[in-house]
């Protein structure tokens, strides 16, 4: 049977390496045809009948405005059939962490059993997101393949790459290039962590030490407590400085819970690890306020976990392109704040009913 390459391009003002750039031809586009000459399967463009502007900042814009309505944009044409095809490849740039909205259109249009999609995905650094997950959702019955991400500003020099993938070739090797970059970024945490630690012997150690055990376990454990923080949410950040101004800082995705109400990704897992993950500070806080003598209310602890999750929402971006800000993390973040605290509430209450 034929393979088809059905691809979502946008040519226009684009973003290469930390600068924006005016096109002929869309990245995908490029690597489609690309894709083309190495397969011989015909071509069909994913097109919009309302295109997205071609200024960069209002595309991006106008893409989030269509992922928060969960709009399915209509397109100029579609095939009237796929019963030709059994392998479909399938090039997208990465919107938001998904698909642009008109890919979706496309693939909830046809019938997907029994055939396989190859996903291709352009970018400049996010990777394929969660994409491979949104596309088994979207066209049910379909085998998905394992997807490819290439930089969209490699244009023509993704040839050999593609090669590599339909050998087969490329889920090997990047498997090997994935423990060479958890290595790397694993290297780089060190360091961050390595300084944590020396300030904690140097400065903190020898400050509380001779402070009651109380009062330096539980100094200690808010220490920790806010090491674990940045540890998942913004390390490495000390080999992250240097490049902090090589990539567009994108402002915060003020829809709340958007991926529950749209299904992307591994939501669930997310919401349950960032309320989790503030919920030792929730208890650590009163207990810290306790050791020196003073009472923390309620709102004092809503304040300072909201201040504190605003603070690395705000920073993530800065530090890394492929960090993203979201509302909805720092709703779970404060909430497993105050969870914290209700838990050492309560336990508080029923150490003072004993003690009465």
């Amino acid at each position: 049977m034929k393979k088809l390459i059905a691809y979502y391009s946008r040519a226009g003002e684009n973003y290469f390496s930390g600068m924006h750039r005016t096109i002929a031809v869309g990245n995908t586009e490029k690597a489609a045809r690309l894709l083309a000459e190495l397969t011989g399967a015909e071509l069909f463009h994913i097109e919009q009948k309302v295109p997205y502007s071609d200024n960069y900042d209002t595309c991006v814009a106008e893409a989030r405005r269509d992922l928060r309505a969960n709009a399915r944009p209509e397109l100029t044409a579609l095939p009237e059939s796929l019963d030709d095809y059994d392998e479909i490849y399938l090039g997208y740039p990465n919107y938001c962490g998904t698909m642009p909205m008109a890919v979706y259109t496309f693939l909830e249009h046809y019938d997907w059993q029994g055939k396989t999609i190859h996903p291709f995905c352009t970018n400049e650094g996010s990777g394929l997101s969660n994409t491979e997950q949104d596309i088994r959702r979207a066209a049910k019955g379909a085998r998905v393949a394992r997807g490819l991400s290439l930089r969209g500003s490699a244009g023509e020099g993704a040839t050999p790459k593609l090669e590599q993938w339909l050998r087969g070739e490329y889920a090997r090797s990047d498997r090997q290039r994935g423990r060479r970059l958890c290595m790397s970024r694993n290297a780089k945490i060190l360091i961050d962590l390595a300084v944590i630690a020396a300030v904690y012997g140097i400065w903190l150690l020898p400050k509380w030490r001779p402070l009651r055990r109380r009062t330096l376990t539980v100094y200690t454990l808010m220490y920790g407590c806010l090491a674990s923080i940045a540890l998942f949410t913004l390390m490495p950040v000390l080999a992250a400085l240097p490049f902090c101004f090589d990539h567009p800082y994108v402002p915060m995705h003020m829809a709340p819970f958007e991926d529950v109400i749209l299904r992307h990704g591994d939501y669930v897992r997310q919401i349950v690890l960032n309320i989790a993950l503030f919920v030792p500070f929730g208890v650590l806080l009163p207990l810290c306020r306790s050791c020196c003598g003073k009472r923390c209310s309620f709102w004092r602890c809503l304040l300072l976990t909201l201040a504190l999750s605003v603070g690395i929402e705000v920073v993530q971006p800065l530090l890394h392109a492929f960090r993203s800000s979201d509302i909805t993390d720092i709703i779970t973040n404060t909430t497993g704040g105050v969870l914290g605290y209700a838990l050492w509430a309560i336990v508080h209450a029923c150490r003072k009913k004993r003690e009465d």
